[in-house]
């Protein structure tokens, strides 16, 4: 039946469909629009059967249109059209965004929001909406410094219009709407920089809703990390084939700049620390730019030892929240059956060990096969094990939100992992959670889950690792 589909979906003499399919997959996002924005059973349930319609008109057109090579203005089109019809939803899947207003009101009006709780008399008389709105007064900023400044730039630009909250989230959504287009120029560039074809990734990445959903819907700061992983992709090309410093020092900075927004992207010096036709020299600049410029961009608001310590003390608390990964219930499972004391607590811990010990795994891996080679093959396995370690690292956290894919789904647009859009649906899928009151997590459900997720996207690393250079 499928093998039907397909074939007719391709054949020439269905431009109509085309269009329909297009037209309809754009027209849906306006079903997230329509959905009572708040986060209950019901609201919740018609959220998930529009994304279950949305995915299945996704792979239908994907269908379509994948054995032809899509034109920029079709890209554009998939790409923005989408965006501009969410910048107006309002964040209810997640209450992380007023807390994102709240200490970037805090920041603009010149305190910082590292210094104490939210909730402290310190900040007392800049308490507005956002304040009562956000989760978890109790800490200060989770966010890295960098997210910070740009939220706070972001907040400012809307109390230049009103003192609400909406203000405030609409400066910030254009903060996020001006990173898109930066993205997406960024992409129009590497189309012809990259020495292979990326039309396919740019096509998954534009028919996905989840980073659609979750930046420019919800307003979630990875957005702010997009266009420096295209930029970083653009430029490690390069360097491949120069060896210039000043290469090196661009991208340190920029990884530096991306962990200055949200910790995990530092990982991706792990593929170029481990890549043996890379020089020392520019190994050891790589490392010292990303150490230097994240310490230069936090100084400012982490120099008190306190401050710094209460920042690592609220990220342990977030480990112990929903979303718990399935990796994360089964080392509890362990340590529970082995009478361990504390076990619950323990085991993020463990699994943050074991975390480390997979990117450390996957780094040696790298080393071992970066020998001397083709400079198309050499690209094209370096971004392929650098999709793997920043996709290890994911889905090894104690929690995964869905928002945490967003950046995979953007390094994919080089990597082209068709298997990687089942995260759109599968992860998506998590929001199930709240169809309960209050929310109760289905582990089994979940794991079922990732396993039809991870299967095929195991699968196709391999025979990508094999073919790297293939158009598959």
């Amino acid at each position: 039946m499928n093998k039907y589909l397909t074939t007719f979906l391709q054949h020439k003499s269905t431009p109509f469909l085309t269009f329909f399919l297009v037209l309809l997959y754009l027209i849906i996002y306006a079903a997230y629009i329509i959905i009572p924005p708040v986060r209950n059973p019901e609201s919740i349930s018609y959220f998930l059967a529009a994304l279950s319609v949305h995915s299945i008109i996704a792979a239908l057109l994907w269908n379509t249109l994948k054995t032809t090579m899509p034109s920029l203005l079709l890209l554009a089109l998939l790409f923005f059209v989408p965006r501009m019809i969410l910048f107006p939803m309002l964040p209810w899947l997640s209450d992380d965004v007023f807390g994102y207003l709240w200490y970037g009101h805090v920041t603009v009006h010149g305190m910082n929001p590292f210094e104490a709780n939210a909730d402290s008399p310190l900040y007392h008389h800049l308490r507005n909406a956002s304040y009562n709105l956000m989760a978890y007064k109790q800490f200060p900023a989770i966010y890295p410094p960098l997210a910070e400044l740009w939220i706070a730039l972001g907040v400012w630009i809307g109390e230049l219009w009103s003192d609400g909250w909406f203000a405030a989230l609409m400066g910030w959504k254009s903060i996020l709407f001006i990173m898109e287009i930066i993205t997406f120029a960024l992409i129009a560039k590497a189309r012809t920089i990259l020495s292979h074809s990326i039309n396919k990734g740019v096509l998954l990445f534009a028919l996905s809703p989840l980073p659609v959903i979750e930046i420019m819907g919800q307003a979630h700061n990875e957005g702010l990390i997009l266009p420096l992983i295209i930029l970083m992709a653009i430029i490690a090309s390069r360097l491949f084939q120069t060896q210039t410093p000043m290469l090196a020092l661009v991208i340190g900075t920029i990884i530096g700049a991306m962990a200055a927004i949200k910790i995990y992207p530092i990982v991706l010096i792990l593929p170029l620390i481990a890549l043996r036709t890379l020089t020392w020299r520019n190994k050891i600049i790589i490392i010292l730019t990303a150490i230097t410029s994240l310490i230069a961009i936090s100084a400012p608001f982490l120099y008190k030892p306190e401050s710094l310590q209460q920042f690592a003390n609220v990220l342990q608390f977030y480990n112990r929240t929903y979303f718990n990964s399935p990796p994360l219930i089964i080392i509890r499972e362990l340590l529970a059956l082995l009478n361990i004391h504390q076990w619950w607590h323990k085991a993020p811990t463990l699994l943050t060990f074991i975390r480390l010990a997979a990117l450390i795994a996957l780094a040696a891996f790298w080393y071992k096969h970066s020998k001397q080679q083709h400079t198309q093959t050499l690209n094209a396995q370096f971004f392929l094990i650098a999709l793997a370690i920043l996709l290890c690292f994911t889905i090894l956290s104690p929690k995964v939100h869905t928002w945490y894919f967003v950046p995979i789904l953007a390094l994919n647009i080089i990597t082209r992992f068709q298997s990687i859009a089942l995260i759109t649906t599968i992860q998506m899928a998590s929001y199930a959670l709240y169809l309960h009151t209050p929310p109760k997590e289905h582990h089994t459900l979940n794991f079922i889950l990732w396993a039809i997720m991870l299967i095929p996207i195991t699968k196709e690393f391999y025979k990508k690792w094999a073919n790297p250079n293939g158009q598959n």
